[in-house]
């Protein structure tokens, strides 16, 4: 099951936008120690990695842009079941001399 979010421009008001487009390029580069964080409603703080924080960065941008957003989900299983179908088939072609590695 694939699962997908998709913003819109518009769909956040502009001032939240570039507010976070702010807090986000402040924590550019990571390598000055700089560390993420979430806070919830209940002040409790979580960590986030860089990669979201990347991940951050890239929509708040493209919606900045004035483009819109897809995230979709990857289902691992998925993934290895098309790589092991695809090697199969080309053991086959190799098999059958129509693929050369």
């Amino acid at each position: 099951m694939t699962t997908a979010l998709k913003l819109r421009p518009g769909m956040i008001e502009q001032e939240r936008l570039d507010a976070l487009a702010r807090t986000l390029d402040r924590t550019r580069p990571a390598a000055f120690g700089t560390v993420s964080r979430l806070v919830g409603p209940d002040g409790q703080e979580v960590e986030l990695p860089e990669k979201i924080v990347d991940l951050l960065r890239v929509v708040t941008e493209q919606l900045l842009s004035g483009n819109g957003i897809s995230v979709a989900t990857v289902n691992a299983r998925v993934d290895r079941a098309a790589r092991d179908a695809l090697d199969a088939l080309t053991a086959e072609a190799q098999d059958l001399g129509l693929y050369d590695d």
